[in-house]
């Protein structure tokens, strides 16, 4: 009877312990205290079988027997107490589940109180025979039963049988249930609402405990195996149980070194507050409407973004620029995210966790050239099922994103060294954005955090185009310094400075082309049509507002287009060459005009000679001026120079 029920307590403490800590760790608590009561839970449920477990064994005592009746019989008048307020208030039970209980916890119950009652008559039966021999091997009897009761020093000496030091101490607490209570705990820390830092700091400590425990198990059971022939057990046995030893030594080493001291490393690092990844810049627009989240989503950068949104309550987008980071810092950005009902917007890139909080925004806008990228999470150590577990819990928040499982397959194929950047169509067709923005609707540029105007000239001369502009225009960098700072001072808008920008690029490079050889003249017709194509390609909105010189050809035109447009700019602002200028009142510009309007259709003729009649036909204008700059490149080469050189003397 007491050996069918250790081995049942046994038996039950695995199963009901396994489905319990996977029923736990599954559910999402938003406090400590929630968290702290689901540990505590875990530990009440396993203690049904594990102090029934701990009394029947076979070194037990009888106070041990006395406090496990007494902790069965109140466990069972609560959980009947608990039953009949329940059924009172109206509760229905489910009978399957109610049989299935009673089977799991009920029964064992009731039978553990007769292997109780059998197991006091056997120690009083011992005790009896011991103190019939004599009064040496009483008080012999006392001391061992002393040193047993201490159940870890017991265990540390080997003091245990071999059986239970290997199948209890050994492999059940040594290696199963601290394995299953840190996966358990790191996810019930993960769900707690605590800072990446206290995780840390918890995971580092509970390495430590896991560890200390690992190394007791062992220590005892290499122990009681050194003793196990003396007492009359089996050589074979105590060899394989200190083979065992090792061999469970060898794989904690290799563990070790693989995985754990890179992970404990990072721990410490961001426990330590010095995360190897830099805490996000955010900064806010003038009109507060929006933040702009720039960087490494390193630790602490939650707090620094939920200190933000609290003091910027009329806060309408998120404009983000951020190669990725913590996970859990982009989970918490984007949970809080989804609760004031925020919208997303990318120019430039947003890539790994970044997509976290990008995909909680309500409205998700992306300009054509920006990256938004997707590939498996990465921490140093995290490999093989480790990385498996991690990856497919990123897939799972992508899939709670309502993200085709076709688009997250893709996603689990991409390697943590490598990044995956889908195309336009493919980011509309995922809904991972839902809308394509053409550019200028952040608030927050270059010059936005900008506070000295020695700051403005610096990020001028960073660009090669304002170093030509010295060049050529000794003063001019001062000049266009001396702009931007007053419009700063005068509260200008951030998108009117970055507007002021373009608008003065533009005028110094038109002034240059008017007096730009033909080679250089004959390239910029080309880029012209190049240009139109590709804009058209994005939307007709897009090619119109090229049309009117008002797109912002950065954010939306394809990388090659933008350095061939870099490259004919510097070449046109630094050439001492010139070529021969028309204006469009000549003759022999009308004599190639007339020549060109051979080749277009009376449509475009029409449209091209009042465009604004046809603003709220964007899709007519790009074809029409498109068809324009294609004709002109099939007039000979002089007519052809003749007519891009009036229209740019024109503008």
């Amino acid at each position: 009877m007491i050996k069918l029920m250790r081995y049942t307590n046994l038996i039950l403490l695995v199963f009901v312990g396994f489905a319990t800590l996977f029923s736990f760790a599954s559910m999402k608590y938003s406090n400590g205290a929630q968290a702290g009561g689901a540990v505590f839970g875990i530990l009440l449920i396993l203690s049904f079988n594990l102090v029934p477990l701990y009394a029947l064994s076979s070194d037990s005592t009888l106070r041990r027997l006395r406090f496990a009746k007494r902790y069965a019989f109140v466990s069972l008048l609560l959980a009947l107490a608990i039953m009949i307020i329940a059924s009172a208030s109206g509760e229905q039970f489910d009978m399957p589940i109610l049989l299935a209980l009673a089977i799991v916890y009920g029964l064992p119950w009731m039978l553990n109180f007769f292997a109780f009652d059998k197991k006091i008559r056997e120690i009083r039966t011992r005790a009896e025979q011991a103190a019939n021999t004599s009064k040496v091997e009483v008080s012999s009897i006392t001391e061992d039963i002393r040193n047993k009761a201490n159940y870890l020093l017991a265990h540390w000496r080997g003091d245990m049988s071999l059986a239970r030091s290997y199948w209890i101490n050994g492999l059940f607490i040594g290696h199963i249930f601290v394995g299953m209570t840190g996966a358990f705990l790191g996810g019930i820390l993960e769900k707690s609402g605590a800072s990446l830092r206290v995780i840390a700091g918890s995971v580092i400590l509970s390495y430590c405990i896991v560890y200390l425990i690992w190394l007791w198990a062992m220590v005892g059971l290499a122990r009681s195996a050194a003793r196990h022939q003396s007492r009359g057990g089996s050589a074979l046995v105590a060899v394989l149980a200190q083979l065992s030893v090792g061999f469970s030594i060898l794989i904690i080493v290799v563990r070790l070194f693989n995985s754990q001291i890179p992970q404990l490393q990072e721990f410490f690092l961001i426990a330590s507050g010095n995360d190897s990844m830099a805490k996000v810049s955010i900064t806010r627009s003038v009109k507060g409407d929006m933040l702009a989240l720039r960087g490494t989503l390193g630790e602490g950068s939650s707090d620094s973004f939920a200190e933000f949104i609290k003091s910027s309550p009329q806060v309408k987008t998120l404009i983000l620029n951020s190669p990725g980071g913590r996970l859990l810092e982009a989970q918490k950005i984007a949970d809080l995210l989804k609760t004031k009902g925020l919208d997303t917007y990318v120019e430039e890139q947003c890539a790994s966790a970044c997509t976290y909080i990008f995909l909680a925004g309500k409205d998700r806008a992306a300009t054509p050239n920006a990256k938004i990228g997707f590939h498996q999470p990465n921490f140093p150590g995290v490999h093989g099922r480790e990385k498996e577990q991690a990856t497919q819990a990123m897939l799972n928040n992508y899939r709670q994103a309502r993200l085709p499982e076709q688009f997250i397959e893709k996603i689990g194929r991409t390697s943590s060294d490598d990044m995956w950047y889908p195309s336009r169509e493919e980011l509309l067709e995922a809904g991972v954005i839902t809308r394509t923005s053409l550019g200028g609707e952040a608030s927050v540029t270059a010059y936005s955090g900008m506070t000295t105007r020695e700051e403005v000239i610096a990020t001028l001369r960073k660009a090669r185009i304002w170093r030509l502009y010295e060049q050529r225009q000794p003063g001019k960098l001062d000049e266009v310094a001396d702009l931007i700072w007053k419009m700063k001072q005068q509260g200008a808008k951030q998108q009117e400075l970055q507007n002021a920008v373009q608008s003065l690029i533009k005028q110094e490079y038109t002034g240059a082309l008017k007096t730009a050889p033909d080679a250089l003249l004959a390239e910029y017709g080309i880029l012209l049509v190049d240009g139109l194509k590709a804009a058209s390609d994005i939307s007709p909105e897009a090619c119109a507002k090229l049309v009117k010189g008002q797109l912002d050809i950065h954010r939306t035109l394809p990388p090659d287009l933008i350095t061939r447009d870099r490259e004919l700019m510097e070449k046109v602002i630094s050439t001492k060459e010139h070529g021969k200028s028309y204006s469009m009142r000549t003759p022999e510009f009308a004599s190639a005009a007339t020549r060109l309007m051979n080749y277009m259709t009376p449509l475009h003729k029409k449209i091209t000679e009042d465009l604004s009649a046809y603003d709220k036909q964007p899709a007519l204008q790009c074809e029409a001026v498109t068809a324009l700059y294609q004709n002109i490149q099939r007039l000979n080469e002089k007519d052809r120079h003749v007519v891009l050189s009036g229209l740019v003397q024109a503008k």
